[in-house]
């Protein structure tokens, strides 16, 4: 019987099938449960005894219910001992539902006190409630309690994400007040500040207090930082004074979907962010005037960053990357990926002198034609772009002198040819432009079927050129440049 390294579905009802084999049992292999590693519960039945009698191995736990939990749900775990492991080898968890209340957080805070890992290091909360006026959201009170019950029970985790929720109150009410209120005994940033070993935090807005804000900066390990947006604006990031050895280890930052004030309010509240090696940020913009007058002088401050990734919805204005601002700054700039979505982006920009020495470039949401290939062809350290190319007439493109280039991925956008020796003929000018192109793949995961099997065919037009090339290039060595013409010719 070879290993099982993950179970998916009706957790509990694999695992009683997989008992029902001969010899899969633990009667006559014992060893078998060692073997499933991954566990990933999709059934409203809950039944924790047998996945501590079956799997108590299990390295990666996910819980999904398709429903809302019930306090008769917390009570069927409650009643597992407080003070062994139940899986003393779980190294992640990912708790998942189709929306979060407060009852659920008392299931999270019962749970991760349940399992009392030793070597659990990831816990990971999903996803956005759907908000509906008759029913309650999960509070900053309720994910407070989550905190409190992780630092008490896994202060050693590495990666944190926390459930979204509201910035307010008002989803609270006295019942849930009640319980959650005998189950803390302190402040959440008192919490906070036990996660010494923690790397990657992430969290909304509403959640971030400025206690909390302080103790997070304070976090010793902390590498990456992902904020969301919540429900509402949080007016205490105006608040918030970091002392001069704030954030000590922060290379990445992340926010998403921020207001404008408060993402302003962050990025001008610290000196901590001069370190940064990765900054990504989504957001809705209609215009470009904030990305310059804010965003871009703010790069200046950032010396070591090596990733930029802005991603935003259609927005209109000038060419933003042949400004003044950006021709000063970007370019000084230790910059080796970027992406760039939703900004205006011109035909005529000096991509080699705007990114020296940038190996990766995204501009998915730009179109490319074919012909316009020469300015990404000039970047002398580009190893991968992401674009949405139109193919056009095929005539000799400028070929680039950077042989280090071997990846094109394509966004959904691209309108490749049906016919097979157009994609032949497109294969061979991408070739003419970069002599090392390798792989041309989808931007995105989970395309169309279509475009998939678009790109697959394409690749094996790649592939074959590539062959001939190499055999031409092989027969040349040996018989001469004439017989190799000849003979691919023929081929």
């Amino acid at each position: 019987m070879t290993a099982v390294p993950f179970v998916w579905g009706n957790a509990v009802e694999v695992l009683d099938l997989l008992m029902l084999i001969p010899n899969v049992s633990t009667a006559r292999n014992p060893g078998f449960v060692n073997k499933i590693t991954g566990i990933s519960f999709t059934s409203d039945q809950l039944d924790f005894s047998r996945l501590q009698l079956y799997a108590p191995h299990t390295k990666h736990l996910t819980i999904y219910k398709r429903g809302y939990f019930k306090f008769l749900d917390w009570g069927k775990i409650n009643y597992i001992s407080e003070h062994d492991p139940v899986l003393p080898n779980l190294r992640s968890l990912r708790i998942c539902g189709q929306e979060l209340q407060p009852t659920q957080a008392l299931l999270y805070v019962a749970w991760i006190n349940w399992l009392k890992s030793p070597s659990l290091n990831s816990i990971f909360m999903f996803p956005r409630p759907t908000f509906r006026s008759f029913e309650p959201s999960i509070s900053t009170f309720h994910v407070a309690s989550i905190v409190q019950a992780i630092s008490q029970g896994c202060p050693h985790i590495t990666q944190l994400e926390l459930p979204y929720c509201t910035t307010g109150n008002a989803a609270r009410s006295e019942s849930t007040d009640l319980m959650i209120g005998l189950l803390q005994t302190g402040r959440p940033e008192n919490y906070l500040s036990n996660f010494n070993q923690l790397r990657e935090f992430t969290s909304d807005t509403g959640f971030l207090t400025a206690g909390l804000l302080s103790a997070l900066s304070k976090l010793p390990q902390l590498r990456t930082w992902t904020i969301r947006k919540s429900d509402e604006s949080n007016a205490e990031f105006s608040e918030v004074v970091f002392s001069s050895d704030a954030f000590p280890s922060l290379e990445g930052l992340v926010m998403l979907d921020l207001f404008e004030p408060e993402m302003e309010e962050i990025l001008d509240s610290t000196h901590a962010f001069s370190r940064l090696v990765s900054l990504e940020i989504e957001m809705e913009l209609d215009e470009n005037g904030w990305v310059l007058s804010f965003m871009f002088p703010r790069l200046k401050e950032m010396p070591r960053l090596t990733r930029l990734c802005l991603k935003f919805d259609f927005c209109a204005g000038e060419n933003i990357l042949n400004t003044p601002t950006a021709l000063q700054i970007l370019p000084t700039l230790p910059l080796q990926e970027v992406q760039l979505s939703g900004l205006t982006i011109g035909d005529s920009i000096d991509f080699a002198t705007l990114f020296p020495q940038v190996k990766f470039l995204g501009l998915p949401s730009h179109y490319i034609k074919m012909h316009s290939l020469a300015p990404f062809a000039r970047m002398p350290c580009l190893e991968c772009l992401t674009i949405s190319l139109v193919i056009s007439e095929h005539t000799n493109y400028e070929q680039s002198s950077n042989l280090a280039f071997h990846t094109l991925k394509l966004s959904y956008d691209t309108d490749l040819p049906l016919d097979v020796n157009m994609l032949l003929q497109t294969a061979r000018s991408l070739l003419g432009v970069w002599p090392n192109l390798s792989q041309v793949i989808s931007s995105e995961e989970g395309s169309e079927p279509e475009f998939s099997q678009m790109i697959a065919a394409f690749q094996m037009c790649l592939s074959l050129l590539r062959k001939t090339q190499n055999l031409k290039t092989k027969i040349a060595e040996k018989y001469g440049q004439t017989e190799a013409d000849s003979l691919v010719f023929l081929i």
